[in-house]
């Protein structure tokens, strides 16, 4: 064999080991999806599908939800339409157009803990998103179940999917989102070996005490988890923040999301979730690995006007494990006017907080906006305010003499 053909074939052997080895860590790669639990769809939420895609294998998309726990434990009649139960959202399938590889899978969701449901109700629903997915040429393999259910009951939860899926006129998989409470229920086998695949949600608003993410709690609900799961599960991690409304005995009334509640309220309680605890835990698990461990599936796909879920920055760099940091700056824009309109700016990837005090040169004039308020050649604020990230806020307008600029260099 000549020298140019050894040549050749080491070429050959390093390219195709490279190939092995990529194919050998890709496997070991973490993959991202993120619900999207919006009912009302908008450009703007398409904007976000496309922003998130390439760093996301896929979408898990709110279907249906029943319009409430007690809906389900009524007798199936012919005179009520068993469609006429669940909100159903219209779904603008146009935004997915042009996805390459990315998974598509309805979820369904059932809040509330109902001693019994209605298997011909869960078919019903099923089969019209089936139908709904496929006219809109995303044909499903697998559906999720949201399902609430109580720790006493996952045997009658676990009856229920066997008997949805003896019914279903097309095949497909029955996935479920489960709770960490159920982790030492004695029919948890049981429910396990019903359903095709399990989501673990490690975030929860039940516990206004502990917040809505643990990331020490949820590594043990995690490894807890695969303890006893012979099965690969996935993990729901948090993108958003709740404020929680109270009644006069504390008892909590109403969640709100990004839609503000019309419930009457005694007090409420602003529930955050840190990118910093959220990224701790994926770097904890990358350490210490968890075998079993599937996919992370973030809740919810965030939009820029959203005021409480992360910004779509602060996800996209939690989902590449870049470092975090806010980067807040004042500048000092020339307007139309003459003079200058004072900004503050977040060029980071997490939400900064605004500067209480900021001095200006003394051959400058000018009048604060809103909180902020200007005298004796500073600019200064008593509330303490966090700006998100790619957001802006003019805070102030100046006129400095020829020559002069608002802000001094410290």
């Amino acid at each position: 064999m000549s020298g140019t053909s050894l040549s050749g074939l080491f070429k050959r052997i390093i390219r195709h080991s490279w190939i092995v080895i990529g194919l050998f860590f890709g496997a070991f790669a973490q993959a991202d999806q993120a619900y999207i639990w919006q009912r009302a769809w908008s450009p703007e939420l398409a904007l976000a599908i496309r922003a998130q895609s390439p760093h996301l294998t896929g979408f898990r998309v709110l279907a249906a939800q029943l319009k409430s726990g007690d809906a389900a434990l009524a007798p199936d009649t012919k005179s009520i339409p068993a469609l006429s139960l669940w909100i159903l959202p219209k779904i603008q399938f146009q935004a997915f157009s042009g996805l390459s590889g990315h998974a598509l899978q309805p979820v369904i969701r059932i809040p509330g803990s109902a001693p019994a449901l209605s298997a011909a109700k869960l078919l019903s629903v099923i089969e019209h998103v089936q139908t709904e997915f496929a006219n809109a040429g995303k044909p499903i393999s697998r559906v999720e179940i949201d399902f609430d259910c109580a720790e006493s009951k996952l045997a009658a939860y676990a009856a229920l999917l066997e008997r949805t899926r003896s019914g279903l006129k097309r095949k497909i998989l029955l996935d479920i989102t489960a709770l960490p409470a159920w982790r030492h229920a004695p029919d948890l086998p049981t429910l396990r070996n019903a359903a095709d695949r399990v989501t673990l949600q490690v975030h929860a608003v039940s516990a206004p005490k502990l917040g809505l993410f643990d990331p020490r709690m949820a590594e043990n609900w995690i490894r807890e988890w695969a303890k006893t799961s012979v099965k690969p599960f996935d993990i729901a991690l948090p993108a958003y923040g709740a404020k929680l409304l109270f009644d006069a005995k504390g008892v909590v009334i109403g969640v709100e999301h990004e839609a503000e509640l019309a419930s009457a309220h005694v007090s409420a309680q602003e529930l955050k979730t840190s990118p910093q605890g959220v990224l701790a835990l994926l770097e904890v698990l990358k350490a210490r690995p968890v075998k079993q461990l599937g996919e992370i599936i973030w809740f919810r796909l965030p939009l820029e006007s959203d005021q409480r879920a992360w910004s779509p920055a602060t996800l996209r760099a939690v989902i590449l494990r870049e470092s975090l940091r806010a980067r807040v700056t004042t500048v000092a824009l020339k307007n139309d006017a003459g003079g200058y309109d004072l900004r503050i700016v977040n060029s980071g990837n997490i939400p900064g907080s605004a500067p209480l005090r900021i001095a200006i040169q003394s051959r400058c004039q000018g009048e604060g906006i809103g909180t902020y308020q200007f005298t004796q050649h500073v600019l200064i604020t008593k509330q303490s305010m966090e700006l998100r990230p790619n957001r802006a806020m003019t805070i102030a307008w100046m006129r400095c003499e020829p020559g002069f600029e608002p802000l001094k260099l410290r």
